[in-house]
């Protein structure tokens, strides 16, 4: 297997936990076997995230007793706790991608490490060097997961993770753009000369990029901050940055690394991709370029400034509801799938928001952290994790019961089940990550990436040296 693949990991999805499975029985081995109710004790570490093990759960609902993270955290202490009474929970938070990365080399270096973590994009790396512990999973579980996610959790053909959060990125229409823009009538209806790129739902990344022409000539036109309106946008400035652009690479047929871990960026797919980016770029919001922050790119889309937003629908809803947006309005926003490039029909409905759960080998109760992430994959705290957070599932079991429900939250999220379901997601070999500098790719990455979208310089020439900066970067690590 080529060495390149050795170290290609996920940073596209969100954060990765080794685990174990759920609903087992039996006792615990070296290797990740079986646990029995109640036979595990002790302390036990755990490093969370958002929305899964909050630090500080209490004092969050104290504040706000309705806040789902803190109300998930504190059903899922009290169920383990019931299940393992002589186990002790400390949850920390360790920060996010190249701090978590940080933290965790840290960490290893001190023997401080936690015994279960959630890490964004480390499993490949850490279980390399023999800080994972392995996992075996129950048939009936292991078939159950999600099968698109195998590929963040399972490295040289072992499994040091398992996912326990998911999400999926889809295409959010802001009505009351096209409607101010003329594309659409008071009613919602397609304005005749415009139906051919259905805007409300774009069949084709071309039929997208010809609507966004239609809203940037109209705003053009307009003063004050409707002169700032565009039709598409996207971050293009920090690491968020890499897992929208895969959206359109996938698309195009094109991915980070190839079917053998070679670097891929410069394959005649990505670059249809990033050719295609920059000139959807020219009719985007005014402003864009500086949009840094989810926040930032949050309060452009949602005060009416960009009709099409790429993004996780789960994470969307809750934001708005309480951010105050001027121009947002909940019937206005529509999902759909994302659009397929014509003459090629990849329909790329690229995973994110994945958090896997991991326990590390030379943690100081493994036993418990295996019994801990068995339990997060147990179907009830799936369920749990649905009801109250509103996040997808990764238990295939799950998603299709509340399929079945047909819940208003389904039918704003279905093209994401199901999607999952029908295992047509689309998962990215991964983005390099170094063990001892891990932001030498990303800089790289984020530079070139600012150049293809908002610069006029040769985007063959750029990404080549991109490629060629993130192959060195990993021949030197080795």
């Amino acid at each position: 297997m080529n060495k390149l693949f050795k170290k290609i990991i996920c940073a596209t999805m969100a954060a990765s936990l080794t685990a174990f499975c759920a609903g087992c029985s039996g006792k615990t081995t070296s290797d990740g076997g079986d646990i029995a109710d109640g036979e595990v004790s002790g302390k036990l570490k755990v490093w969370g995230i958002n929305p899964i093990c909050i630090t500080g759960y209490e004092q969050v609902l104290e504040v706000d007793p309705t806040n789902s993270n803190g109300l998930y955290t504190k059903w899922l202490m009290e169920s383990f706790k019931e299940k393992y009474p002589n186990v002790t929970v400390s949850v920390e938070t360790a920060g996010w991608e190249l701090e978590l990365n940080k933290n965790i080399m840290t960490a290893i270096g001190a023997h401080t490490q936690p015994d279960a973590l959630a890490t964004a994009t480390y499993t490949p790396i850490l279980s390399r060097y023999g800080h994972l512990a392995i996992l075996n999973i129950d048939e009936e579980i292991e078939s159950d997961l999600i099968t698109a996610l195998d590929d963040f959790c399972i490295h040289q053909g072992k499994r040091y993770a398992v996912p326990v959060v998911n999400g999926c990125i889809q295409l959010c229409v802001n009505k009351a753009v096209l409607r101010k823009a003329g594309i659409i009538d008071a009613e919602g209806n397609v304005v005749a000369e415009y139906e051919k790129f259905h805007p409300l739902a774009p069949e084709t990344m071309e039929d997208m990029l010809e609507v966004s022409k239609v809203i940037k000539a109209w705003a053009k036109k307009q003063s004050g901050d409707a002169a700032k309106t565009g039709g598409f946008l996207m971050c293009t400035t920090n690491a968020d940055s890499h897992i929208r652009a895969l959206m359109f690479m996938a698309a195009a047929g094109g991915d980070f690394a190839d079917n053998y871990g070679n670097v891929y960026l410069n394959s005649p797919e990505n670059i249809k991709a990033y050719e295609y980016c920059r000139e959807l770029y020219k009719y985007t919001t005014d402003g864009a370029d500086g949009a840094n922050t989810q926040a930032d790119l949050n309060s452009l889309f949602y005060n009416g400034l960009a009709a099409y937003f790429i993004t996780d629908p789960e994470i969307v809803y809750p934001i708005a509801r309480s951010g105050g947006y001027a121009g947002f309005n909940e019937e206005d926003l529509g999902w759909m799938s994302v659009p397929v490039f014509e003459g090629v029909g990849i329909k790329a409905s690229v995973d994110v928001g994945c958090i896997l759960f991991a326990v590390m080998q030379q943690g100081k109760n493994t036993a418990a952290a295996k019994a801990f992430v068995n339990h997060l994959l147990s179907y009830e705290a799936q369920k749990k994790e649905f009801e109250i957070i509103g996040r997808t599932p990764v238990r295939k079991s799950v998603l299709r019961d509340i399929k079945e429900e047909n819940s208003d939250w389904y039918q704003k999220n279905k093209n994401s089940i199901d999607a999952f379901l029908d295992e047509t997601v689309t998962v990215n070999k991964g983005i390099p990550t170094l063990e001892n500098n891990s932001s030498l790719c990303w800089d790289a990455w984020n530079a070139m990436w600012k150049d293809v979208c908002w610069t006029d310089k040769d985007i063959p020439t750029l990404v080549k040296n991109c490629a060629q900066k993130w192959t060195n970067y990993l021949a030197e690590e080795d």
